[in-house]
């Protein structure tokens, strides 16, 4: 080649002449002083079968695959240079995005790295090298890392629009690019210029705060098919979601006090199959996570075993401390996935196998593209199909994109559990010991994975173990090892097997640290006395190498790790509606409540989804969308980017505001975009939207429209609403184009009803008396309560509902005892409560609006679930069984009813019709999904439920019975009809509404409408601007059909002809339902839930329409349209004698077609017997036939109810029933507010023997009994108060001069205490009687008042009481003050039996007198009477109820005279046998008839003797 005077040398690095049988250490010092080769571990090895050596290198610095080493063996002597072999074992692997660059300049601290992805981490280390060696690398805890970044991209431009004169509203869509750094909040900033420049700008700032989300579908074409199954699925939350499910209804576990650990008590299902360890239970009413330690032997973690520690850290047990848990079920997250085995580092797979052994089947509930979380990292199933999928197996890929594959990283493995494994060191024969490295010293290495100890020498050489060394020892030399941070080592002796083997130790090894989670690899035991470490085989008599058993390295432990899914919706269609889509989120209980709207894009629509309540407990996080199953030509596409409404105050009235937004990010806020439009000028607005507008048919003429206000009034007070109604869905059906009709509500009609509903948990009457126990769980709009007890008080229920974020408006609760007063035996016996629950909310929260998507909505909101409700066999509760839902004893129910009609097939297809509306054709052998989705497809219908027990393959076939259950549809259900005459449809379940059914703050009735039309109504809010937002109703098109009546209006209720009845009147309900009324139910009960017969209503009549009729005529013929006035004011009777009686009469008030008319003439002009003047003109358009009823009060129709008890309370509902037995919604007295109740009474009965005594010239004495029958509850079933007393002169029977007249009213209410008290928390019963021992009560230590005075008063001798609780000093314990209402006088004290079944430490129960009863007087004395006349007396009695009742008359009368005086009277001796009385009689002494001489030994003439005359006031 070209001379080169200037060439440059290289010489390859070498290190220096190596021994042929250089030690590890030389080796490595060697190799490390050459250039780029870093650092080194360096292991020796001798060559099996040979007398050479291997060397182990181990690059630690150097990253990748690196080069191999260049071997000179010329310095080699021996019979095989040639055998000198370099292989490579593993090769290196550099990182993701490895790059390197070398800094020639020593005197440059800093280097700029470009290239990079922005956003992305990039990890960090630097290191020096010199001619001598290199330094180690530069690093931190945690890592150097740093992302590429700057301020985010500019918005796009945001809506703005004027709310009203104070306020706009600025839209914004977050689509700021964030340019490697999160974009965490957006300014929003006002001005009145547009440069933004001076004071007048006004900046708010906007976190992203996910309230708002659209959904947006985008796709280049329309799906191929238009009945495609493309469909995408929505996810929600943390991966942390609710305890909606428990292990097997019948697995049960307790806690002891003190305990760490659930222990099973019933059922067989497998605890730790069930949970791995790590993961989340709630057990009673608290929440734990499943310990991750294994080698603790006092936490068992089996079958029946589960460790618990704290939620919040898994390695700390915790220690029990609350009330006892006996029986309880373990819930689980619905989120939870149970468990992957063996998870290693850089996995792109997990293993789904359970702690059993088992598949652990993650495939039913995720698809590809789904997220899932493993430990602490969030992954999504794989979408390559290349990747397995299946029973065992879950291919893991990025969040991003769903078709590059991911690993598991240290972080990943966090929460899996630690694996633990042991090193077994023991002789072969059990005679031998090997000897102890305190008397001759030897020692091995240990491996892990590429890394050999080599620092500790107790053993030998650097990294040699002594063999018997204690565990600390062996834990710092493996923490030596740059593969392990953390390990926890026990040591154990290991006792010699007589003919196996020796004595020796057992090094238990758990890996602890971040860096050695999940499956770690096995540690390897090498040179074991040799390669420098020691043997004591070397010296004489020692023992160790060649004496000992092959070493055992035993995984004992292997690693699991819990996984998680995220809470995903159904698969939701393509074209899914908003209503789709909103049920289909709140099917998602981390949801709660949403609202959304839908607009179509071109070949894609976008839902915007508001999130209007959120739980407190859950930050509310962006949703994810799986589009894994969209389908169009070209490009299907799904996102989900965040979407604001921000309110900004204006600056000044009348000018024009200018507004824009920047995001911003750790680096700074980004480029300003200015609004569309540029400008808007603050002014007052018409109204927004209506809320909740809703319409449904309630007759085949009529439509109720409901609604609420808007939520902006535009600054001006709404003044009105307006409802058009059309045929036409262009509403241009009426005159000029207008809508064919409309009506006008004004802003203060508002006439909002709150939802009330009753739920019910009983015992079903047995021969074998039975006792709940266990626990129940409400829910109401997709979210559910924690398990409550099965007695929970009104307030623990009121509580619950609550922490819900759907009940946060408010609810009130009151429970009310299943008890009956037929026989005080029934006083929870069977054992049964009901809780009445009621919104505070106007508005009807049935689930009006209907999907196909969202489980299990039923037409009511609130619902029940007893699935954990126990049956016991004694009242302690101590032997419980779980009750199986259908055929145990423990029951639950809500009040509501959902119809089902049952359908017998024929041999034809057919057509079902229910209110009008008619199905498509359905098949002999339709599939049961098919003949469900084509009759929930009936118009109106909504979701039904096809059940058929009988039906092969899921198929019908003719002769089939099928069960319908309507779930959208509420109430009583129209009955179907079938077009195949040889079917037939019967009624099975009559629907039955919620107790009262809510309405929202406005509502209103369409009339005259036909059923030949579908209608359209749309409702519009007005203020002094104008009409704001036309709103369709939903749903947007309506049929009208025949419909159960409406409820009954004005409950009223009386007292009836006597102290066992009461009188119920009513008026007709505001529709009939499109046909004339046939009957009335009435029910009555003892309690407001109507329950009180064992869950069921105590007592129902029934009676006909004109039966029940309360009108006294008809008018024969009125004038409404005559031109005279006087004819316009008057109308004629059809029944004459209504007047001749009077019926009717001048002065009567009546109500004629609910119209106020006051009768001013009868016969005016001769017009006829029964003809009537008005003091107003007849409006009515009917003239003749119309009702007429007395008093403007009146109702239309009444009832007697009869036989009923005395003074009891009584609750009383009425129903309306039309054709087919058609029976619509009960209403209440009170309704729709608080029910009333009223008890029959009746003046009390006459009192019994009134005489009359003289006492002196002026005054007399009057005595009397009670009536006869006076009970506990008084008589005529009220307490009798007082006795009215006349007195009047012999001759005056009619009473018209009476000359005295006294109410006796003196007496005192007994009020007895009933004290129970103790030192530490109380629990059990006691049971309670009152004068008949053999009759008691079971109370129990915690009894509410209400309860208390419930229980007592069906005590056959106890009348009304009042009880009230307090909390006793100590804080244990309670004393109840029962104050007697009805029972008289001084009362026997009340008796209990004992302390036996209550427990707590020092518990005393004590009865004690707290006021004296005192009964009133049974006489009167009469003073200031004339002398010498006779006088008469009468006696009534008088009740708290119904007042005084019938006279009674002294049986003779009476004279006032003065009786004889004082006697003067002298003694005297006759003889020893006699004495002589001498009675000196006064010139002025009255007339005597008789004396009475009485003499004694004792000069205080005896103890005068008390007797006590008791009338017992039993019936």
């Amino acid at each position: 080649g070209v001379r080169d005077d200037a060439a440059t040398a290289l010489a390859r690095v070498k290190s220096s002449r190596l021994a042929y049988d250089i030690s590890a250490i030389d080796l490595r010092t060697e190799l490390e002083s050459m250039d780029s080769i870093g650092q080194v571990e360096v292991q020796r090895e001798a060559a099996e079968g040979t007398d050479g050596y291997k060397w182990f290198v181990t690059f630690l610095t150097n990253v990748g695959p690196q080069k191999s080493f260049f071997i000179d063996t010329e310095g080699l002597v021996g019979t095989n240079p040639a055998g000198f072999l370099q292989t490579k074992i593993v090769e290196g692997i550099e990182p993701d995005n490895f790059s390197r660059v070398r800094v020639s300049d020593p005197l440059m601290t800093s280097a700029n790295l470009t290239g990079l992805d922005t956003g992305v981490d990039y990890y960090v280390r630097v290191r020096a090298n010199s001619d001598r060696d290199q330094s180690s690398l530069a690093t931190s805890t945690p890592p150097l890392h740093a992302a590429p970044g700057q301020v985010p991209g500019s918005p796009l431009a945001p809506r703005v629009k004027a709310v009203n004169a104070d306020t706009l509203l600025v839209t914004y869509e977050e689509t700021a690019e964030p340019n490697g750094g999160p974009v965490s909040h957006y300014v929003i900033e006002t001005a009145i210029s547009p440069r933004f420049d001076g004071a007048t700008v006004v900046s708010v700032t906007q976190a992203l705060d996910h309230k708002i989300q659209r959904i947006t579908l985008a796709a280049h074409s329309l799906p191929a098919e238009p009945s495609s199954s493309s469909t995408f699925t929505l996810s929600l939350g943390d991966f942390h979601g609710d305890y909606l499910s428990s292990i097997g209804s019948s697995t049960l576990v307790r806690i002891q006090q003190g305990s760490s650990v659930a222990e099973r008590v019933a059922g067989t299902d497998s605890l730790s199959a069930a949970v791995p360890r790590g993961d989340y239970v709630r057990i009673g009413q608290n929440e734990y996570r499943v310990c991750m330690r294994e080698e603790d032997d006092d936490l068992p973690y089996d079958a029946s075993n589960l460790p618990l520690c704290s939620v919040d850290d898994a390695l700390s047990a915790v220690s029990y401390d609350g009330p006892p848990v006996n029986q309880a079920p373990v819930f689980v997250l619905d989120t939870s996935l149970g468990s992957a085995k063996q998870p290693r580092l850089h996995d792109s797979t997990i293993n789904t196998i359970n702690s059993a052994g088992a598949p652990n089947d993650v495939s039913a509930h995720l698809v590809r593209g789904d997220l899932i979380r493993v430990g602490h990292e969030i992954f999504r199933v794989s979408t390559n199909p290349a990747k397995v999928f299946d029973a065992e197996t879950v291919p893991l890929a990025t969040v991003s994109d769903a078709s590059v594959d991911a690993s598991l990283s240290f972080h990943a493995l966090q929460d899996s559990t630690y694996e633990v494994q042991s090193i077994t060191i023991v002789a072969k024969e059990s005679s031998v010991s090997l000897t102890a490295s305190s008397d001759v010293n030897s020692g091995f290495r240990l491996r892990f994975g590429e890394e050999v100890t080599q620092t500790t020498t107790a053993g030998g050489a650097k990294g040699c173990l002594s063999w018997d060394g204690d565990a600390s020892s062996v834990k710092a030399e493996l923490e030596t090892l740059l593969g392990i941070d953390a390990v926890e080592v026990v040591k154990e002796d290991v006792e010699f097997q007589a003919g196996i083997t020796g004595a020796g130790v057992r090094y238990r090894v758990t890996f602890t640290g971040d860096n050695v989670r999940g499956n770690v690899g096995t540690l390897q035991v090498i040179d074991i006395g040799e390669n420098g470490c020691l043997d004591a085989n070397s010296s004489v008599g020692g023992k160790f190498s060649q004496d000992m058993e092959p070493i055992i390295v035993v995984q004992e432990s292997m690693s699991f790790i819990p996984l998680y899914r995220a809470q995903t919706t159904e698969d939701i269609p393509f074209d899914a509606s908003a209503l789709d889509v909103q049920s289909a989120i709140e099917n998602l209980s981390l949801a709660c409540k949403v609202d959304v709207k839908r607009t179509v894009n071109g070949n894609g629509s976008s839902w915007d989804v508001t999130f209007v309540e959120q739980r407190d407990t859950t930050a509310l996080l962006p949703m994810s969308v799986n589009g894994e199953s969209m389908e169009a030509l070209i490009d299907p596409a799904i996102s989900i980017i965040g979407l604001q409404e921000v309110h900004a105050a204006s600056i000044a009235p009348g000018i024009p505001h200018y507004v824009r937004i920047a995001a911003v990010n750790s680096f700074g806020p980004g480029a300003f975009a200015a609004s569309n439009p540029a400008s808007v000028e603050p002014s007052v607005q018409t109204p927004g939207a209506l809320k909740s507008l809703y319409a449904e048919p309630i007759s085949n003429t009529e439509i109720m429209v409901q609604w609420d206000p808007p939520e902006e009034d535009g600054g001006s007070h709404i003044t009105h609403y307006k409802v058009e109604y059309d045929t036409s869905s262009s509403f241009n059906s009426g005159v000029n184009n207008a809508a064919l009709g409309f009506i006008t509500i004004s802003s203060s009609d508002t006439r909002g009803i709150s939802d009330v509903q009753f739920v019910t948990v009983k015992m079903k009457a047995s021969p074998s008396q039975k006792y709940l126990s266990g626990t129940f769980s409400l829910s109401f709009e997709g979210q559910t309560t924690r398990q409550l007890p099965h007695d929970a008080s009104a307030e623990m229920v009121e509580d619950a509902l609550l922490q819900l974020c759907t009940a946060s408006s408010g609810v009130s609760v009151s429970r009310h005892l299943h008890c009956s007063e037929d026989d005080w035996e029934n006083c929870m016996n069977p054992e049964g409560y009901t809780w009445m629950v009621t919104f505070q909310e106007v508005g009807d929260n049935n689930y009006k609006l209907s999907s196909s998507l969202g489980s299990d909505r039923h037409s009511h909101k609130l619902k029940i679930d007893g699935t954990h409700l126990q049956e016991c066999t004694d009242f302690h509760r101590t032997t419980c069984a779980p009750s199986v839902i259908g055929t145990g004893d423990a029951t639950f129910l809500a009040a509501s009813k959902q119809e089902t009609q049952q359908i017998v097939t024929g041999s034809s297809d057919f057509t079902v019709t229910i209110a009008g509306q008619t199905s498509e054709l359905i098949s002999t052998d339709e599939s049961l999904l098919a003949l469900e989705a084509k009759l929930g497809a009936i118009k109106g219908v909504g979701l039904v439920e096809v059940d058929c027990s009988a039906c092969v393959d899921g198929a019908i076939a003719p002769g089939d019975t099928i069960d319908v259950t309507f779930l959208s549809m509420r109430g009583d259900v129209p009955p179907a009809s079938v077009s195949d005459p040889g079917a037939s449809v019967s009624e099975i379940i009559k629907g039955l509404a919620q107790p009262v059914v809510g309405k929202s703050t406005y509502w209103t009735i369409l009339s005259g409408l036909t059923t030949l039309n579908e209608w359209h109504i749309r409702v519009q809010a007005y203020n002094a601007v104008g009409g704001g937002v036309l709103e369709r109703t939903w749903p947007e098109t309506i049929q009208t059909y025949i419909m159960p009546p409406t409820e009954p209006e004005r409950i009223s209720m009386s007292r009836g002809s006597d102290e066992a009845s009461v009188i119920v009147a009513w008026d007709a309900p505001v529709s009939n339902g499109g046909n004339p009324l046939q009957s009335f139910i009435i029910q009555y009960d003892t309690s407001p839930s109507f329950t009180s017969k064992s869950g069921d209503v105590l007592g129902q009549a029934a009676t006909d329409e004109d039966e029940a009729d309360a009108s006294v005529g008809e008018v024969l013929i009125a004038y409404p349209s005559d031109p005279d006035l006087a004819l316009r004011r008057r109308m004629v009777l059809s029944d004459a004698d209504l007047v001749a009686l009077g019926v009717i009469h001048v002065g009567s008030e009546l109500l004629v077609g609910g119209q106020e008319l006051t009768v001013t003439a009868t016969n005016e002009d001769g017009c006829g017997a029964g003809c009537l003047t008005v003091d107003s003109e007849y409006t009515g358009s009917q003239t003749s036939g119309m009702k007429i009823y007395l008093g403007f009060d009146a109702r239309q129709y009444s009832y007697e109810i009869t036989g009923l008890t005395p003074g009891v309370d009584y609750f009383v509902r009425v129903a309306a029933v039309g054709p087919s037995d058609l029976t619509g919604p009960f209403a209440f007295g009170g309704y729709p507010l608080s029910p009333l109740s009223i008890s029959p009474v009746d003046v009390p009965l006459e009192v019994e023997n009134v005489e009359l005594t003289t006492l002196s010239s002026s005054s007399l004495r009057v005595d009397f009994s009670p009536p006869i029958g006076v009970n506990a509850k008084g008589s005529s079933g009220s307490p009798i108060v007082g006795y009215v007393v006349e007195v009047t002169l012999d001759g005056d029977s009619s009473f018209d001069n009476v000359v005295h007249t006294t109410t006796i009213s003196d007496m005192e209410s007994e009020v007895q205490a009933i004290e129970l008290n103790a030192e530490s928390p109380v629990e059990g019963f006691f049971e309670l009687s009152f004068e008949e021992a053999d009759e008691t009560i079971i109370i129990s230590s915690n009894e509410l008042a209400q309860d208390f005075r419930t229980k007592l008063q069906s005590l056959p001798s106890v009348g009304d009481v009042e009880v009230m609780r307090q909390e006793n000093d100590s804080g244990y314990g309670h004393t109840w003050l029962v104050t007697f209402m009805s029972n008289q006088g001084d009362l026997p004290l009340m008796l209990h039996d004992g302390e036996s079944d209550l427990s707590g430490s020092a518990v005393s129960l004590t009865v004690e007198e707290v006021v004296k009863g005192q009964s009133l007087a049974l006489y009167e004395v009469i003073s200031e009477l004339e002398n010498g006349e006779d006088y008469i007396a009468r006696v009534a009695a008088v009740n708290a109820a119904a007042g005084a009742g019938p006279w009674k008359m002294s049986s003779s009368p009476a004279l006032t005279t003065s009786p004889p005086d004082e006697l003067d009277v002298d003694v005297s001796t006759l003889s020893d046998s006699e004495i002589s009385v001498d009675i000196e009689v006064a010139e002025d002494q009255p007339d005597v008839d008789k004396y009475r001489v009485e003499w004694t030994n004792e000069a205080s003439f005896g103890t005068r003797e008390v007797v006590r005359i008791r009338i017992d006031t039993r019936a």
